[in-house]
């Protein structure tokens, strides 16, 4: 067994929060990260995910060496087994040189990888064999290249119901949840938006004291969070560039969805509407804003609703946001 540099280092990103459950998420987190065991972090989008991550991997014997972190959603899939396992010079049109894979440049280290639901089927059997037997086999190579790496996963997906429908290998789910963390959503935790919103506040303006008024916080505290504390902190930003002499954050310098508690419940828009139609309402609701949070990039706004990218543009095509 691995043991802990150090029991009583702080964390580093903070885990800022006194909930609960916040707590539960700190003692997990110095727990495992001692441990040579693979670690799963599960959770919504804007939860913190990665937060977890780079402490497991900081509280940890390996924090001096590299911690590589990669978001499936991030690689095009005809590129992403090349970026995780390497290839050899000449393997395929455009490789003009030997390159190690992300996997192989964590050696000695730790490997963070983001979103696995995400991971299509054929790089999902290479990364098991890559976990099993501690190996590396670049495109285009007959050798393998024994490794020495830490696996930490992440998803927002449920991957047991995944491995149901035959999208997620069975083999490979039970390989990564060697030990699980939670993240709850924020609206589980609604004691920790304060301290997070003070924490946000203080590093918009590390030089100067903004405060947080009363009436502001409880129009955070009404707010759902379907974005999670990544949601939080950009309503946080927001607020201090539109308002850079303020002192006091006040209610009306939120912008109106928080400030009027849009999406605070599931209700219909207009009297008299069904449920599915108020579930459409608020589903279009939702993209609309995320989109407009993402500034328009679809993978990240599909990756921050919870849902692969090709299910997000059928639901735009579905609302004609965009052509059929």
């Amino acid at each position: 067994m691995e043991k802990p540099v150090d029991a009583h280092m702080p964390f580093d990103p903070p885990m800022v929060g006194r909930s609960p459950a916040v707590l539960e998420v700190r003692r997990l987190v110095r727990r495992v990260a001692g441990a040579a065991i693979t670690v799963l972090v599960e959770g919504e989008s804007g939860t913190g995910k990665e937060i977890v991550a780079r402490n497991v991997h900081r509280l940890g014997p390996r924090r001096c060496r590299p911690l590589v972190i990669v978001n499936c959603m991030e690689l095009p899939e005809t590129l992403l087994q090349s970026e995780l396992f390497g290839h050899r010079r000449g393997a395929f049109t455009g490789a003009s040189h030997d390159r190690a894979g992300l996997i192989e440049s964590a050696d000695g280290g730790t490997f963070f990888l983001d979103e696995i639901g995400e991971l299509p089927l054929r790089q999902q059997a290479a990364l098991l064999r890559v976990i099993q037997e501690r190996e590396v086999r670049r495109i285009g190579e007959s050798a393998r290249r024994r490794i020495d790496v830490r696996f930490v996963f992440a998803t927002n997906r449920d991957l047991a119901a995944l491995v149901a429908k035959g999208r997620f290998r069975e083999d490979l789910y039970f390989r990564v949840r060697g030990a699980e963390i939670r993240v709850p959503p924020l609206r589980e935790r609604i004691e920790d938006i304060r301290p997070l919103a003070e924490h946000f506040l203080r590093q918009c303006r590390p030089t100067g004291a903004i405060r947080l008024a009363a009436d502001a916080f409880a129009a955070l505290a009404a707010y759902p969070w379907p974005g999670n504390v990544r949601e939080l902190r950009h309503e946080i930003d927001r607020a201090c560039a539109l308002h850079p002499d303020a002192g006091v954050l006040l209610p009306e310098m939120l912008s109106p969805r928080v400030r009027d508690g849009s999406g605070s419940s599931i209700a219909a828009e207009k009297p008299g509407n069904t449920l599915p139609s108020a579930v459409k309402c608020l589903e279009l609701r939702m993209i609309r804003e995320t989109l407009d949070r993402m500034e328009g990039n679809r993978t990240r706004t599909a990756s921050a609703l919870g849902i692969t990218r090709q299910g997000l543009l059928k639901k735009m095509k579905r609302y004609r946001m965009i052509p059929e």
